[in-house]
């Protein structure tokens, strides 16, 4: 059943009405970063068609940052995230764009476990001396789970763990279990429970930055801080960070601009 209260405090495109812009800015940008950088787009990370990774290089070093899209599980495409490739390359980070299968397609627990596999890929293909995980909405909830994968099973040591960024991720699920987006999410109370990060313990000992915009909804913000003050994930999150200026989707700035304070807490 359908909470109107909660299903508006999830509605972000409600809540932030320059959204549109927002999108056509980031094919724009995108565009541009695929024909400046050199990279290698659709790279097959696994065996579906939805398994696949854009590559783009830094002019040298091995350190890499991988990256998962929002959308809310449900939409958008990696293609449409290459714009944060090229002031992270600039810096000399070299930047994965991940894809993965999307709701109603695939199931959320299918999704985690092809996130699983892109990480893992790339650290057997690439060898980075060192790994960000970093994700945004959806994608902060997915990089959340990496930090709580049995990473021994798929041959990937923890040390290459540098550190992760969450942005505006969801760490308990089940109030999405009456939001309209549910019918494609396909939740109820032991799979939302199931694919909770706050309900996990982190396997990932390297510093997981979880950040919200200040302006966000109060369930974002709710979130973002209960999380991060867990006692499981305290040792590795602290505090959460509520960006001043910032809403659900400009929030991706701080992880373009190198000397943001998301970064500053990295270093």
């Amino acid at each position: 059943m359908i909470d109107e209260r909660i299903d508006l405090l999830y509605n972000n495109r409600a809540a932030v009405p320059e959204f549109p812009a927002y999108v056509e800015r980031w094919k724009t940008d995108s565009e541009a970063a695929r024909a400046a950088l050199r990279a290698q787009l659709d790279v097959p990370y696994g065996g579906s068609g939805a398994e696949t990774v854009d590559l783009f290089f830094a002019s040298e070093g091995s350190r890499w940052l991988i990256f998962y899209h929002g959308g809310y599980w449900r939409s958008f495409d990696k293609r449409d995230f290459s714009f944060i490739a090229p002031p992270l390359v600039k810096a000399g980070w070299h930047v994965a764009i991940a894809n993965y299968g999307l709701c109603p397609a695939v199931t959320m627990d299918a999704q985690a476990e092809q996130c699983r596999r892109s990480a893992a890929w790339l650290v057997h293909q690439q060898r980075p001396e060192r790994l960000i995980i970093s994700g945004h909405s959806a994608g902060g909830h997915l990089t959340a789970l990496l930090w709580a994968a049995n990473w021994a099973q798929y041959g990937v040591d923890l040390s290459v763990f540098s550190g992760g960024i969450a942005l505006s991720g969801l760490y308990d699920l089940d109030p999405l279990r009456f939001t309209r987006m549910n019918a494609d999410l396909r939740l109820d109370a032991d799979s939302a429970r199931a694919l909770s990060p706050i309900h996990m313990t982190p396997t990932v000992r390297a510093p997981l930055i979880v950040a919200v915009g200040a302006g966000e909804t109060s369930e974002f913000l709710r979130q973002s801080s209960e999380f991060a003050a867990h006692p499981a994930w305290h040792p590795v999150s602290g505090e959460a960070l509520a960006l001043p200026g910032r809403h659900h989707f400009n929030i991706l700035d701080d992880l373009t601009q190198i000397d943001s304070l998301v970064w500053e807490k990295l270093r």
